[in-house]
């Protein structure tokens, strides 16, 4: 079990990383980028976010947005 402290880094990384997908979406794609955010606020994983982060960089329009998230969430929807 996390202790208190570790779960606050892992928040904190968590909000680190949420910003910065926030920031890629709105400099590359505006509002239709913005209004994604919420799909983004449902991964809690900082690993999984780490790499969304990363694979934004490459995304050229929205729908490669939505099916970069798609590759993502799927998995965790049929997990458990």
């Amino acid at each position: 079990m996390a202790t208190l402290a570790q779960e606050w880094i892992q928040e904190g990384k968590r909000e680190g990383l949420w910003n910065g997908i926030e920031n890629i979406l709105e400099i590359k794609f505006g509002d239709d980028g913005s209004k994604l955010m919420p799909d983004f606020m449902i991964i809690e994983d900082v690993e999984i976010l780490g790499k969304l982060l990363s694979s934004l960089k490459h995304t050229q329009t929205v729908d490669d947005v939505k099916e970069l998230l798609h590759q993502y969430l799927e998995p965790s929807l049929h997990a458990g």
